[in-house]
């Protein structure tokens, strides 16, 4: 059962271990990103952090479509974490998910980006994403660990 939706171009790393995995007990962690999921190398990498006793899965965004239904199905505590809005969109566009909240992470500053949280920086093509997944009818908020209020972004998006 997905549990836990979550953005963050770190993809696997301590905030996400030590406070979300915990908070949902995740027992199975699915990472969907094109670069990491078409990478020998980083999947490798990502292995590395990865709770002992958890199970990881790494696909492209094609791979995991293709995994849809399988995926929708797992009996598992679920976290799934997105590299970026691009992927998340594209994914949830077609997974009927069984929640509706997606968690802003970390997205680095880039040039033309705005801040919309302290470690949460969106560009014009991830504005128009998270348009879509509110009009797709998700919560997106922003929240970096468990103990740090939310930012509700529906509402400033």
């Amino acid at each position: 059962m997905i549990k836990f939706i979550r953005i963050d171009y770190r993809l696997l790393h301590g905030q996400i271990v030590v406070s979300w995995l915990n908070r949902y007990s995740i027992d199975r962690i699915i990472i969907i990103d094109d670069k990491a999921g078409s990478s020998k190398t980083e999947k490798s990498i990502l292995k590395l952090a990865k709770p002992s006793g958890t199970k990881l899965n790494i696909f492209t965004v094609k791979d995991a479509l293709a995994r849809k239904i399988k995926i929708s199905q797992l009996k598992d505590n679920t976290a799934i974490i997105f590299g970026n809005t691009q992927s998340c969109l594209e994914f949830l566009r077609e997974f009927n998910s069984n929640i509706h909240e997606v968690n802003y992470g970390a997205i680095p500053k880039v040039n033309d980006s705005k801040e919309f949280d302290k470690a949460l920086f969106l560009t014009e093509k991830d504005i128009e994403n998270s348009k879509e997944l509110i009009n797709l009818g998700y919560k997106l908020y922003s929240q970096q660990t468990p103990s740090n209020s939310s930012i509700d972004l529906n509402k400033i998006i």
